[in-house]
């Protein structure tokens, strides 16, 4: 699942990079850092 996420998100951020909206992808990746460090810390745990 987490590795489908991943996949996605990548896809999603080539695609992002060329577009010049720096503000809105500096939000995206703020709130995939936090997503990304919520799953690490879960997967961690266990």
């Amino acid at each position: 699942m987490i590795d489908e996420l991943l996949s996605v998100f990548s896809f999603r951020i080539l695609q992002f990079n060329k577009k010049p909206c720096t503000s809105i992808l500096n939000l995206y990746f703020s709130l995939i850092d936090q997503h990304l460090n919520h799953t690490k810390t879960e997967v961690d745990m266990t």
